[in-house]
């Protein structure tokens, strides 16, 4: 199949089963997207379109580099696994391990991660930070939290990075560290993210202003997360 029109196919399936996505997904984004989760896909030697289709639908839910992320250490494991040869296996393990880690961590009926981002919305809404933005978040998601030994680090990395984006303290920090819990320590560059992205890289924003700027582009993204999740939960 030609490429293009594969990947066209594929960024219509993403903003039919992710409709939270088109809240802050700008034109052209869902497209992306596709593209890179194609080549990803291949890169693991997917090849068919169920196997490229289920790579590219755990991006939404999980981050689009997550057989990157150390907080999903199995993900790369099960991708790479050597003893399983066929792709179609590979990828079934892996759809496997992911709806346990999203049961685990959001709970059978979502309450877990409406409980977490309900918190989220209330300091992203407010703009009053804690002053221990790691501390908060592990509280506000637990289950999330204790599902990786890493989550303490990726976190502490996310608030150090918020300095060196010219943010201000503490609420540039719990933003940065929210989107690490939620879409792994690449956030920055993620390509579902591209006004947080945009945001991030402005050198021509005063840090009040950028610290602001993506608080709205979070508080975005945040709310239409919670109500995907079930607002009534």
């Amino acid at each position: 199949m030609e490429f293009r029109a594969f990947e066209t196919g594929l960024a219509e399936h993403l903003e039919t089963h992710f409709p939270w996505g088109k809240a802050f997904w700008p034109d052209g984004s869902a497209m992306a997207l596709a593209t890179f989760a194609h080549t990803r896909a291949r890169h693991y030697g997917f090849v068919t379109e169920r196997s490229i289709y289920m790579f590219a639908t755990f991006m939404p839910v999980l981050g689009s580099r997550y057989d990157e992320n150390p907080l999903l250490p199995w993900a790369s494991d099960k991708l790479a696994d050597p003893i399983i040869r066929e792709p179609i296996h590979r990828i079934n393990q892996l759809n496997d391990r992911i709806l346990l880690h999203l049961r685990k961590t959001n709970g059978r009926d979502g309450r877990a991660a409406v409980r977490g981002f309900r918190q989220v919305h209330h300091v992203l809404g407010t703009g009053d930070a804690p002053a221990d933005p790691v501390g908060a978040l592990c509280a506000a998601f637990p289950q999330r939290a204790a599902a990786s030994t890493m989550t303490g680090q990726v976190l502490g990395d996310a608030v150090a990075q918020s300095d060196a984006f010219g943010l201000e303290q503490p609420l540039g920090g719990y933003i940065c560290a929210a989107l690490a819990l939620m879409y792994g320590p690449y956030y920055y560059a993620e390509p579902q993210l591209p006004l947080i992205h945009a945001t991030l890289y402005d050198k021509g924003l005063a840090p009040a202003a950028k610290t602001q700027a993506l608080r709205q582009a979070a508080l975005t993204m945040i709310t239409a997360l919670g109500e995907s999740v079930g607002e009534e939960a």
